[in-house]
C-alpha cells in the first residue's frame, strides 16, 4: 500500500513538473552558441548531439524547470534550456535569405533602371524629330511665302504688261482705223480732183 501511494505521488509529482502540453512552436537555437540536446530535462541525462546555432528546431510544448522538449531539423527529439531558443527564423538562415531578396531587388531596380533610359532615350529621340519636323515645317512654311510672294510680284508683272500690250493694241488699231480714214478721205478727195470725162453726144450721123 506504502509502495502504491508512494508510486503515486512520483507519478504526479512529475506531472506537475513537466506541466501541461502546449501548442508547438517553431523555433531556433539562439545564435553563437553550439548547444548539446540531452535526452532528459537536466545535465545529468545523455547527450543525444550537439545543435548548431541558428538551427531551426520544433517545440514539442512539454517543458520541465528551465528546460524545454525539442525536435531538430535531423528528427531527434531532447531536451536544451529554454535561454538557448532564440523565437521566429534564425538570422543564419535569415540573413542569407534576405541578401537572396535584396540581389533580386537590385536586379529589378537594374531591369527598371535600364527600362527608363531606354525610354528615356526613345522620347529624346521623339523631341528631337519634333524639333526637325518643326524646323522642316517652318522652312517650308518661309519657302512657300517666298514663292507666294514672287508669285504675287510676277502676277502684277503680267498684269501690267497685260495692260499695256492693251493699250498698244488700241494704238495700233487707232491708228490702223486712222489711215484707213485717212486713206479714204485722200481717194475721196482725189477723186473730187479729177476731170470728169465728157459724154459723147450722139448725133444724127453716129457719135461725136
Amino acid at each position: 500500500m506504502r509502495k502504491t501511494l508512494a508510486g503515486s505521488a512520483f507519478l504526479l509529482s512529475l506531472l506537475f513538473a513537466v506541466g501541461a502540453p502546449v501548442k508547438a512552436q517553431e523555433l531556433s537555437i539562439s545564435e553563437d552558441i553550439y548547444v548539446y540536446l540531452v535526452a532528459g530535462p537536466g545535465n545529468q541525462f545523455r547527450i543525444l548531439g550537439s545543435v548548431p546555432a541558428g538551427t531551426p528546431v520544433t517545440a514539442t510544448g512539454k517543458t520541465q524547470g528551465d528546460y524545454v522538449q525539442i525536435t531538430d531539423d535531423k528528427g531527434r527529439t531532447g531536451w536544451i534550456k529554454e535561454d538557448q531558443l532564440a523565437r521566429g527564423e534564425s538570422f543564419r538562415l535569415a540573413v542569407p535569405r534576405l541578401n537572396l531578396e535584396v540581389s533580386s531587388l537590385q536586379q529589378q531596380l537594374q531591369q527598371q533602371q535600364q527600362q527608363n533610359n531606354q525610354l528615356l532615350s526613345q522620347v529624346e529621340q521623339l523631341n528631337s524629330q519634333l524639333e526637325e519636323s518643326q524646323r522642316s515645317a517652318m522652312n517650308t512654311e518661309a519657302d512657300l511665302k517666298t514663292t507666294l510672294d514672287s508669285l504675287s510680284i510676277e502676277n502684277e508683272q503680267l498684269k501690267a504688261e497685260n495692260k499695256s500690250m492693251k493699250n498698244s493694241e488700241r494704238w495700233q488699231w487707232l491708228q490702223q482705223g486712222g489711215l484707213v480714214a485717212g486713206g479714204g478721205l485722200l481717194v475721196g478727195l482725189i477723186l473730187a480732183y479729177l476731170p470728169r470725162p465728157q459724154r459723147r453726144r450722139k448725133s444724127s450721123g453716129g457719135w461725136v
